[in-house]
């Protein structure tokens, strides 16, 4: 049995930006902290997670395994508000039992089972004292993309740094890791 905690509310603002973009932010910063992150995401095979949009990752960084389910709160425009559940296991589950996370997700689910990886390459900077920079280069089911996210609970604190590098908030709604990760594995079978 997981014992899975309430870990946080989670704002992150979320970008897409192509490679110029990446390395032109890349080349600008002192990036804190640069590691591997590995997200294993699970799905019942209904597919009740896909149609609510929640998230059921095993995510393997700094050499440990947590049990990740975050369920959306609010998403608007480039904003993702999500609560986090979060506990720590000791290896990869091959699956994971639906019963034990129904409560948390809010609706019967059948057993899960991991579909895939998605592979983070991530550097981190302080901005400000809250605001702190995720630079992203993904990798997943043969595809690569680029992200920029803002951990930070005011949009207004962000405006100089998306103005500075052509990023428009209003006009960009990303799609979350998961939600991409999705469309590729749909796109895949067919």
């Amino acid at each position: 049995m997981f014992n899975l905690k309430f870990k946080e509310i989670e704002s992150e603002y979320k970008f897409m930006i192509d490679k110029n973009l990446y390395c032109r932010i890349d080349s600008d910063f002192d990036w804190i902290k640069e590691y591997e992150q590995i997200n294993y995401y699970f799905l019942d095979s209904n597919e009740i997670l896909k149609e609510k949009n929640i998230t059921v990752r095993v995510r393997n960084s700094d050499e440990c395994y947590r049990l990740q389910v975050k369920v959306p709160m609010k998403i608007k425009g480039s904003l993702s508000q999500k609560i986090e559940y979060e506990t720590y296991l000791q290896e990869l589950p091959n699956k994971i039992m639906g019963s034990e996370l129904a409560d948390i997700c809010g609706c019967n689910l059948s057993d899960l089972y991991c579909i895939g990886e998605l592979r983070t390459l991530r550097k981190t900077y302080m901005l400000f004292p809250n605001v702190k920079i995720c630079l992203d280069f993904n990798r997943y089911l043969g595809a690569e993309d680029y992200e920029i996210e803002f951990e930070c609970k005011e949009n207004d604190c962000i405006d100089d740094f998306v103005s500075k590098y052509g990023i428009t908030k209003q006009q960009i709604i990303s799609k979350g890791k998961f939600t991409r990760f999705l469309e590729r594995y749909d796109l895949l079978r067919g």
